[in-house]
């Protein structure tokens, strides 16, 4: 039987061209003895489309303020309307958001409620990371100590065989000795709705992954709630109700040799998050973590659950 670390292993997508240390994150010195911790291999793709080996003004959209960037969507909005197949696609977005929704409903009121209180709080966790990386290793020097060999013991959770015990613990301290602090992130409307849609997905399949309804990706169901421009990520979360915990394993990321989890959580390039939680039948719980670039949300406000 797979351990749960190795299950969970793969539960990160970071879509973006970047080089050895992706996510516009964090920067390692250069020193050889880091050069392992990189991000290896990732997908070269971007939110609409353009060549990431293009000069940066066609990089997405250019950079701009208030209306300025408000009158640039709008447009290219409107021209993409014009484009074959637009309303067939529209329609498509249409049905796809009004599923992942209902499937949102099936979740009782009280359970959403109670997720709700997970999902600020992992935002918060997020951003506190972000702030004072090297403040976080006293956290994770106490989640290492629940090491047995390659079994995490957790009071009041199942324990978990790992893939790599606490080196993988030693090798988050080394690197948040050097991370450099990143802009906090702001909760955004639509990639909320994103992520509890495919939390909710995940619960009603009981599977682990970033596939959804008819092989929806993270960036298709982004784009359900606003638009997503330039780079984006997606990291899934489970088994533990307590965002410190699911953070400081996300941080860990054993069993994963590019440490995608931590790079995607501590990238300086993001400026936005969404956060989603469903109860999940395996797992206890699950919470997917979207994070952009840019995003620009079709509500102004994060539903109350």
């Amino acid at each position: 039987m797979r351990s749960l670390i190795e299950s969970l292993g793969s539960l990160s997508l970071l879509l973006v061209a970047v080089a050895s240390y992706g996510c516009g994150g964090a920067q390692p010195p250069a020193d050889p003895a880091h050069s392992s911790h990189g991000i290896n291999r990732v997908a070269a793709a971007r939110g609409d489309g353009a060549n990431p080996e293009a000069p940066s003004s066609q990089l997405g959209i250019p950079v701009a303020e208030g209306a300025i960037l408000e009158q640039h969507l709008e447009a290219k909005r409107e021209a993409e309307m014009e484009r074959p197949g637009a309303k067939e696609r529209e329609h498509a977005r249409t049905g796809a958001r009004a599923r992942t929704d209902a499937l949102v409903e099936t979740l009782p009121p009280a359970t959403r409620r109670g997720l709700a209180a997970l999902e600020e709080a992992l935002v918060a966790e997020i951003n506190e990371l972000r702030r004072d990386p090297a403040g976080y290793r006293d956290a994770l020097t106490h989640f290492g100590a629940m090491y047995q060999g390659d079994i995490l013991v957790v009071p009041g959770y199942p324990s978990v065989r790992t893939k790599e015990g606490k080196v993988a613990v030693d090798d988050a301290l080394a690197m948040l000795e050097w991370a450099p602090a990143a802009p906090a992130l702001t909760r955004s409307p639509g990639l909320t709705e994103a992520a509890r849609g495919h939390a909710a997905y995940l619960h009603d399949t009981n599977t682990l992954g970033h596939g959804g309804h008819d092989g929806a990706a993270p960036h298709d169901r982004m784009d359900l709630y606003g638009r997503v421009q330039g780079l984006y990520a997606e990291n899934i979360a489970a088994l533990y109700r307590d965002a410190e915990l699911m953070i400081l394993d996300l941080l860990v990321d054993d069993g994963v040799e590019t440490r995608v989890h931590r790079f995607n959580l501590l990238g300086e390039t993001f400026t936005t998050v969404g956060v989603g939680c469903a109860p999940h039948p395996a797992h206890e719980v699950v919470c997917v973590i979207d994070f952009a670039e840019i995003y620009t949300d079709e509500s102004s406000s994060v539903t109350e659950r």
